[in-house]
C-alpha cells in the first residue's frame, strides 16, 4: 500500500484557498509538513497560526487550540476535517497535487520493482540449493536448522520438514558445529562419516553487525567428487593426451613381431607397469599406444614423456608434481605431475633408464604392489631360478605370468617360459658382444666425439650415453 503525501506545494495552494474564507488561518498538520512555512503568512499577506501534530492523537486538542484561538479557517488532513466539523469550524482539506500523485505512482513502482527483485532473489536462492552438487544446510545462533537442502536430506536420510527447529547435535553430533558457533572461526574439509557415507565438509560463521547469528554448512560425498574428478580429468585432457595409434596400425609378419604383439594384447587387460624394450625406432611407443587403447583405459589420458629430454630435478616435478612455492621459479599455484594428469589412463616414460636411480626408486614406490598363488610345483620353480634380477624380477615374472595365462591353474611349464634359457641368455651376450664393437667402430670413425658417434650409429646421444654406462670400453 502506497499512502499519496502532501507536500509544501499542496499545503502552500491550500492556504491560499482558505485565504477567501477568511485572514486568520489554523493550520494543522504533521510537523515535517510545516517545517520552513513561518513566513508563508507575510508573502499571502494573511495571519497563519501552525499546530504541528506528532501523532494522531494530537488532532482533536489542536483543533480545540485553534478554536480558542479565534481562527478564522482551518487547513488540514481527513482526519483534521472530521475533528472541525464536530465543532463546527470552518475547514478547507489539503489536496494531494498532481505531482503528489506522481511521486506516489513512482514509489509504488519501486515498491513492485523491489518486490519483484526480491522474488527473483528468492527464486535462485531456492534453485540454487536445490540443484547443487553439495549438501548445503544453516544453522541459527542456538545451532537450530534453517536450511536443509535435497542433498542434505539424502546424505543425513532426514526429511526438510522433519530437520527445520530441530537442533544440528541431535541430527549430526560429529558435526560439532558449536564450535564454529563459540569461536566464530571457520573450519575446513574436515572428512566425516554419516550414514556410511565419507564426506568432506566446511563450516563457516556467518556474521551480521560484527555478531555471531548461525553458521553455514556444505558438504560433499567423497565418492562424487572422485567420480567428477574423473569426468573433469577425460574432458581437460582429451585433446591434449591421446593415442593415435592401435595393434591394426603395428604392420609384420615374422614370428617374433606377432608374438610380441599378442604378448602386449594380453598385458593390455591388466593393470600391471609393463616395461617395453627395444632399440631405437623399433617402435615402443607405437606398442605403448596401441596398449592403451586396447585397455580398458582407453577412455582416459595418455601421457608420454621422454625422461632423456629434461634434467633430473625437472624430470622429477614432471613426474609427482609440486605445490606453490616449492622452489624458485614455481607457479604460485602449483603444479599437477604427470601421474596425476594420467589418473585412471596411461603414463609412457620413454627412455627410463636415462632417470638416475634415486628418481627410479620414488618410481617403484608409486606402483602399486600385488600378491598371487601358485601350485606346489610351479613354487618349486620359482624356488630353484637364480633370480639375478631379485624381488623386483620374481615381481615381473609372476605378472607375466598372470597377464598371459589361458588356463584356471598355473603350471610348472608356464613359469619356465618366462625364464630365459641358457640359449637366450648366449643370443644375449653375443648381441651384447656385436653392440659393443659397433659402437667402438663409431666412435673410433667420429675421433671419441659422442655426438657424432650417435649420429653415426642413428641412436640419440643419451641413448648412447646409457650403453656406453653398461658396457666397459
Amino acid at each position: 500500500m502506497v499512502k499519496i503525501p502532501f507536500t509544501v506545494l499542496d499545503v502552500f495552494q491550500t492556504i491560499a484557498r482558505a485565504k477567501l474564507h477568511g485572514k486568520s488561518i489554523g493550520v494543522i498538520a504533521f510537523s515535517p509538513m510545516i517545517r520552513g512555512l513561518d513566513r508563508l503568512g507575510t508573502m499571502l499577506g494573511t495571519s497563519i497560526r501552525f499546530y504541528p501534530l506528532e501523532n494522531p492523537n494530537d488532532v482533536e486538542p489542536m483543533v480545540i487550540a485553534a478554536s480558542e484561538d479565534n481562527v478564522d479557517i482551518i487547513v488540514g488532513g481527513a482526519v483534521t476535517r472530521k475533528a472541525a466539523n464536530k465543532y463546527k469550524i470552518p475547514f478547507a482539506v489539503i489536496e494531494s497535487s498532481f505531482e503528489s500523485f506522481q511521486q506516489a505512482a513512482q514509489e509504488a513502482r519501486n515498491i513492485e520493482l523491489a518486490k519483484q527483485q526480491e522474488k527473483a532473489k528468492g527464486n535462485l536462492f531456492r534453485v540454487v540449493l536445490n540443484y547443487a552438487y553439495d549438501g548445503i544446510i544453516s544453522v541459527n545462533a542456538q545451532g537450530q536448522f534453517t536450511i536443509f537442502n535435497p542433498v542434505a536430506e539424502r546424505v543425513t536420510q532426514m526429511n526438510y520438514s522433519l530437520a527445520i527447529g530441530r537442533h544440528i547435535q541431535e541430527v549430526w553430533p560429529d558435526l560439532e558445529v558449536h564450535k564454529v558457533l563459540s569461536s566464530g572461526k571457520e573450519n575446513l574439509a574436515q572428512l566425516l562419516t554419516i550414514n556410511n557415507s565419507q564426506v568432506v565438509c566446511n563450516k563457516v560463521p556467518i556474521y551480521v553487525n560484527n555478531k555471531i547469528v548461525g553458521a553455514a554448512i556444505n558438504f560433499q560425498d567423497v565418492t562424487k567428487l572422485q567420480q567428477m574428478e574423473a569426468k573433469v580429468r577425460r574432458r581437460l585432457f582429451a585433446t591434449g593426451h591421446v593415442a593415435n595409434l592401435c595393434f591394426d596400425d603395428i604392420i609384420g609378419k615374422s614370428p617374433q613381431l606377432l608374438t610380441s604383439v599378442t604378448l602386449a594384447k594380453d598385458f593390455a587387460k591388466t593393470d600391471s607397469a609393463i616395461l617395453i624394450q627395444g632399440e631405437t625406432g623399433t617402435g615402443k611407443e607405437v606398442f605403448a599406444q596401441s596398449m592403451h587403447n586396447g585397455s580398458s583405459r582407453s577412455h582416459a589420458p595418455f601421457v608420454a614423456l621422454n625422461c632423456a629430454a629434461l634434467p633430473e630435478q625437472i624430470l622429477e616435478s614432471e613426474l609427482f608434481g609440486y605445490a606453490g612455492g616449492a622452489f624458485t621459479g614455481a607457479n604460485k599455484n602449483g603444479k599437477a605431475g604427470l601421474f596425476e594428469i594420467a589418473h585412471g589412463g596411461t603414463l609412457f616414460l620413454d627412455e627410463i633408464a636415462e632417470m638416475r636411480y634415486l628418481t627410479q626408486g620414488k618410481l617403484l614406490r608409486v606402483l602399486q604392489e600385488k600378491k598371487v598363488k601358485f601350485s606346489n610345483k610351479a613354487q618349486n620353480e620359482l624356488k630353484n631360478y637364480n633370480w639375478p634380477g631379485n624381488v623386483r624380477e620374481l615381481q615381473n615374472v609372476i605378472e607375466r605370468i598372470l597377464a598371459t595365462m589361458k588356463t584356471k591353474e598355473i603350471s610348472a611349464e608356464m613359469v619356465r617360459q618366462h625364464f630365459d634359457t641358457p640359449y637366450e641368455s648366449e643370443i644375449r651376450v653375443k648381441l651384447l658382444n656385436n653392440e659393443m664393437e659397433e659402437i667402438k667402430q663409431a666412435l673410433i670413425m667420429s675421433r671419441g666425439n659422442h655426438t657424432e658417434a650417435a649420429k653415426v650409429l642413428g641412436i640419440s646421444r643419451s641413448t648412447l650415453w646409457r650403453k656406453l654406462k653398461k658396457i666397459t670400453l
